[in-house]
């Protein structure tokens, strides 16, 4: 398995207002943004795919400081390095992390993935707890996006895998949408409870926003 994706997500806040934070005429992005899942907005950002530190940090300061609300970003690089990175409600980098299981790494860096994953209880489902989240991060698995995915469970994060590239390929311009053509081995069908995640995102492009809505 090789895998090599970026999202970011913004909790408490409304698809609107992360489409109107991040769209303008001067706007360069090129992104996806998912609708309210689970409390959770996702955004798919073509810059930001290849875990680009400084576009995840602008892009979570621009949506975290315009609407009030705390993020969470994750990566991964061709299934070896491993990131994630959380924001406060101004866009401040409040946690950063990280492991590359292809390098030499000190234990102490390694441990947790080298940052304070506890922090990110305050994010989390009700009563999960900070050695849940570090459980989560430091269990040992064959591929590190499999402790994402044991994070992301915790946190009610049901699709941070889409990535932007495949979302791309599967917009329909003319019917301004993501289109699964309802394929059950998809990750566009994948569920969170009974809501299926792929429906309904808007596609931003330079200079012009356009919805599914």
């Amino acid at each position: 398995m090789s895998v090599t994706t970026t999202s970011i997500s913004f909790k408490g806040v409304e698809q609107d207002r992360v489409v109107a934070a991040l769209a303008s005429p001067a706007s360069t992005r090129n992104c996806f943004v998912s609708p309210v899942i689970a409390g959770w907005v996702t955004v798919f950002d073509e810059g930001c795919e290849y875990a680009n530190e400084p576009e995840i940090i602008d892009l979570a300061r621009t949506v975290c400081g315009r609407c009030g609300c705390p993020a969470v970003a994750f990566a991964v690089i061709q299934s070896t390095s491993l990131f994630y990175w959380m924001f406060d409600e101004r866009g401040g980098l409040e946690d950063r992390s990280f492991v590359d299981e292809g390098r030499r790494v000190p234990r102490a860096l390694r441990r947790g993935l080298g940052g304070e994953p506890e922090r990110l209880t305050r994010l989390a489902r009700p009563g999960v707890t900070g050695r849940d989240a570090r459980e989560a991060l430091e269990r040992r698995r064959i591929f590190p996006e499999e402790n994402l995915d044991d994070l992301c469970d915790l946190l009610g994060i049901y699709h941070f895998r889409l990535l932007y590239r495949h979302l791309d390929e599967c917009w329909d311009a003319t019917r301004n949408a993501v289109v699964s053509y309802d394929d059950p081995a998809s990750e566009f069908v994948r569920q969170a409870g009974e809501e299926p995640v792929w429906p309904d995102y808007v596609r931003i492009r330079p200079g012009r926003p356009s919805g599914a809505n």
